[in-house]
């Protein structure tokens, strides 16, 4: 199961109880977050909890993990292009990994997109629509992105890992993502190009 696909993995992905404390009082007042994939599922002994320890902040409750893979996003409305640019419901933004199943828990948020999986798996080497793609086609109920009010403040939570994915279009989109959160921004860096 879940537990064991992601034991060894992300070990350092541990929030301490001060933590979710100082969190959640950062964004009641008026702060705001981006949280992906296992962010608050281990306690700051390892331990997997059954649930987010911050799911009231991100607005959904964990179920556990797709075991296929590519998963994509769908957006829940067409009308969102600063967020998604080109993709729709119908042809979604592509995520290389697993995502997880979360279902939202909150009245005070929204849905921004839904997870759609492919026709196959990609690592099934038996199975497969075609050899060169892993089309979106089973719709799914999960969510992909969940925006959440927060007492002032506001939560995105993606249940895959975005910032993770070095393609040019899931960069686009997590950037997408944080100007949504905060506004408008710049990043200076200091270095050679």
């Amino acid at each position: 199961g879940f537990k064991n696909a992601i034991a060894g993995a992300d070990k350092a992905i541990v929030v301490t109880t001060p933590e979710v404390s100082a969190i959640r009082e950062y964004v009641a007042n008026g702060g705001t977050v981006y949280a992906s994939g296992v962010t608050s599922l281990r306690d700051n002994e390892g331990n997997l909890k059954d649930n987010f320890m911050l799911n009231d902040l991100f607005g959904v409750n964990f179920e556990g993990e797709f075991d296929i893979k590519p998963n994509y996003i769908a957006p829940i409305s067409d009308n969102i292009p600063e967020l998604f640019g080109t993709y729709t419901r119908r042809y979604p933004h592509m995520l290389e990994e697993k995502m997880l199943k979360v279902k939202a828990n909150s009245t005070s948020g929204k849905i921004l997109a839904t997870v759609t999986l492919p026709i196959s798996d990609s690592s099934d080497k038996d199975i497969f629509s075609s050899g060169l793609s892993d089309p979106p086609i089973i719709e799914t109920d999960y969510i992909a992105l969940y925006e959440n009010k927060f007492g002032k403040g506001k939560v995105i939570y993606s249940a895959g890992k975005l910032e993770n994915d070095k393609f040019n279009d899931n960069m686009k989109l997590f950037t997408s993502i944080v100007s949504r959160l905060v506004g408008e921004f710049r990043v200076n860096l200091d270095g050679p190009n």
